[in-house]
Formats: C-alpha cells, sequence, structure tokens
C-alpha cells in the first residue's frame, strides 16, 4: 500500500475483507475501564481506575457478502483497523499503542489552530516529530492494531439489490 494514503481496507486475523463487501465503513472507538468516582464526606471527588482497554465496533455496507459465517467468537482475534487515532500533546514525542504496520503514523504541529504536517520518525512504538517553529502543540495519527475478543458478529443482505451490511464489535482482552 502507499505511504500517503489512508487506509482503504481493514483486515481480520491477517486476512483483508473484500473492499466491496465493505465500500461504505464506519468505526466508533469507545474507552472501556474498571473506575469508579468515589466521593469524600466534604464532596470532593477521586476517580480510581483499575484497568483501561478500547472497544470498537466496525459496521458498513457493500455489494457482496462479509465472510463472516466461519468466525470463531471463543478465540482471540487481531484486527487491523481502518479508522485513524489520535494523540495530542505539548511535546513532539508520542509512545503509541499497537498499530498496524503497512500505514505509517502520520505526525502533524498545531501553529496557529492549523495542522502543518510535519516528519515523523517511528522507532519501535516512540514516535518523533521534527520540530516546528511557533508550534502550539504536536499531533499523531495511527491506525490501531487492536486484538481481544468478537463480541458481536453480524450480518445481512438483500440479494435483490446486491446491498449487504454487517457489524462487529472487537473488545480488546
Amino acid at each position: 500500500m502507499n505511504a500517503n494514503r489512508y487506509a482503504q481496507f481493514f483486515a481480520l486475523d491477517g486476512q483483508v475483507i473484500p473492499i466491496r463487501a465493505g465500500l461504505k465503513v464506519n468505526q466508533t472507538y469507545e474507552q472501556l475501564g474498571g473506575r469508579q468516582l468515589f466521593r469524600a464526606r466534604t464532596g470532593k471527588a477521586r476517580l480510581q481506575s483499575h484497568w483501561s482497554k478500547v472497544k470498537t465496533v466496525l459496521s458498513g455496507s457493500g455489494w457482496h457478502v462479509m465472510p463472516f459465517a466461519g468466525i470463531d467468537q471463543t478465540a482471540v482475534h487481531t484486527l487491523d483497523c481502518v479508522t485513524a487515532r489520535a494523540l495530542q500533546g505539548h511535546l513532539p514525542l508520542f509512545t503509541l499503542p499497537a498499530i498496524r504496520q503497512d500505514i505509517p503514523p502520520r505526525g502533524f504541529a498545531v501553529v496557529g489552530g492549523e495542522l502543518v504536517p510535519t516528519h515523523a520518525v517511528l522507532a519501535g512504538t516512540v514516535l518523533t516529530l521534527n520540530p516546528v517553529a511557533n508550534a502550539d502543540s504536536y499531533v499523531c495519527w495511527y491506525w490501531p492494531r487492536l486484538t481481544g475478543y468478537l463480541t458481536a458478529v453480524s450480518d445481512q443482505g438483500d440479494p435483490r439489490s446486491l446491498n449487504y451490511t454487517w457489524s462487529l464489535t472487537l473488545e480488546e482482552a
């Protein structure tokens, strides 16, 4: 894949899902966590956090049936995501979670409220951006590779109109 293009497909366990099965794709991310807000007698809040994982829902439609029939929902799966996530910080240095290896992360400086592309170098899980004069902050885009369990898989179709819709939900292990 050309490094200058965005993700046009996603893969499940290394198998690329056919583009015509996912002509229209939507992906959402949700932060899950074992956290609880405690209040003191004075009313002051204190957040206690035990763990944090990501849940993602991929849904879409296309002209072909999605190959979901043989998916083992009891096994751990790896999902190469199609929608980018972003991190922002004051320093041009980011530690990334597991990412797709076929799409390099992208880096930007925020200058006057605008994103200005800057060169990015990835070493392991650390992304270093070239500093930019007058930058207010820095942003990086990356495409996650999530490992977890499929908690919901569905597909349906109308063969007369060649319109097939589908959805899958993965929660990090």
